[in-house]
């Protein structure tokens, strides 16, 4: 299977190589690239760089639901590029080609280097001008956006729980879903942890700088639970939804992996909030929610990562500042 295409259409039978090259211009208007999820994605080829896209590729190929991939060189992307692929003809005409995008690995960086004390610091390759693209986009089609492997920042209202101790993003811990999630029933009967990836524990930040920062509402869609024998005292925010200046996103602040049973359940919650709906509109194969997250949660665990660097790629990251 390829995973490497600039620009890729994951067919709706089961194998992942387009028939044609979706980043071509004669073909991105044919059916065989007609998708409602866009996968935005660095140009990378490590194994741990590419286990978030993996386990994405792997839950949106088993229940049959197309999407495209737009890959981001270390050099960047050019604006008009971006824009060609997200609008159908003049972007004046604000047709959109996507009703969800999903960036499997944090903000699309790079490692530019390490600090003093030898930490990797990481840069977008996406300019602040172009993350501008993306939220106006967003707020003027109603699409929703979905950062996985996010670090807790300004850009989604949050911040560290705990800052300085990196030790606590390896503990297991449990997942509860958020009381106001309308997946809590068919979420709540699984196991859902974090064993074997990389998570940072998030607070809320001080609400009246959010409200500086033009946020309209930061809800949680999931907490990590409190471990006290491990120092974690206190439940903390696992992902939020954001909304601000008629943007809708979200932030899951946890890896993916594509051996992970959690991954491939949070996989079909983010795309039902993403795109809004029953899973069963979502899927080809017509699954319905319920069925989907039961189908997921019985994957099998075929690799083995253990506490592997799995893509921290938002970890000390030089964040575009989106205000």
């Amino acid at each position: 299977m390829q995973f490497k295409k600039f620009l890729k259409f994951l067919a709706l039978a089961a194998p992942l190589v387009a028939a044609k090259d979706c980043s071509d211009p004669q073909y991105i208007e044919t059916d065989d690239c007609k998708a409602d999820v866009l996968i935005v994605t660095s140009d990378n080829t490590s194994i741990e760089q590419d286990e978030g896209f993996k386990s994405v590729v792997n839950t949106l190929s088993k229940f049959a639901v197309p999407a495209n991939q737009l890959k981001v060189k270390s050099s960047g992307v050019d604006d008009s590029e971006i824009i060609r692929i997200l609008y159908k003809g003049d972007k004046a005409q604000n047709i959109p080609r996507y009703k969800a995008i999903v960036f499997p690995n944090g903000r699309v960086s790079y490692n530019t280097g390490s600090t003093n004390e030898g930490d990797a610091i990481w840069q977008s390759a996406i300019s602040p001008q172009q993350w501008d693209i993306f939220t106006s986009y967003s707020a003027g089609t109603k699409t929703r956006i979905v950062y996985l492997n996010e670090y807790p920042s300004n850009n989604t209202g949050t911040e560290l729980a705990y800052p300085g101790n990196k030790a606590l993003y390896k503990v297991a811990q449990k997942i509860s879903i958020s009381e106001d999630s309308t997946l809590l029933n068919e979420l709540s009967s699984y196991d859902l942890n974090t064993q074997d990836t990389w998570h940072f524990q998030a607070k809320y930040r001080d609400e009246e700088m959010n409200k500086l920062d033009l946020f309209e509402s930061v809800e949680p869609l999931l907490y990590f639970d409190a471990k006290p024998e491990e120092g974690i005292p206190d439940q903390t925010i696992g992902a939020v939804a954001c909304s601000r200046e008629g943007s809708e996103f979200a932030g899951f602040f946890t890896s993916f992996g594509s051996w992970s049973k959690t991954a491939a359940v949070l996989n079909i919650y983010w795309l039902t909030w993403a795109l809004n709906t029953d899973f069963s509109k979502i899927s080809s194969k017509q699954y319905s929610t319920e069925e989907a997250i039961r189908l997921a949660s019985g994957a099998p665990k075929t690799v083995k990562l253990a506490m592997m660097a799995i893509a921290i790629s938002t970890l000390f990251v030089v964040f575009a500042n989106l205000i």
